[in-house]
């Protein structure tokens, strides 16, 4: 099962009022296809810092987006995209091979 991570994320300071975000993940390093993960809704007006738990698409790198909204739901342009997030890392190098004795 892929993991789960926090961002957060500020306010844009310009622009209408936001009434509420989508977070959105992929695990393309290109544009294109994004997963809705989850809305975070504006209860007051002067939070600038937001943050949600995002779940990994898949194991692996993924990246996050959120898109702003305002109260007649027009959508703003997205965010930047987070750096890579490494849901489940790969294992660690071994240490080199050691001759113990012959068989």
């Amino acid at each position: 099962m892929p993991a789960s991570a926090r961002f957060q994320w500020t306010a844009p300071t310009e622009g209408s009022p936001v009434n509420y975000y989508h977070v959105e993940v992929t695990n393309s390093p290109f544009p294109g296809y994004w997963v809705h993960s989850s809305t975070v809704n504006v209860t007051d007006v002067t939070q600038t810092v937001f943050s949600t738990m995002v779940e990994a698409v898949v194991d692996g790198p993924n990246w996050v987006r959120v898109i702003a909204y305002d109260n007649w739901n027009r959508e703003g342009p997205p965010s930047e995209r987070s750096e890579e997030w490494n849901a489940a890392p790969l294992p660690g190098q071994p240490g080199t091979p050691v001759n113990i004795g012959d068989i």
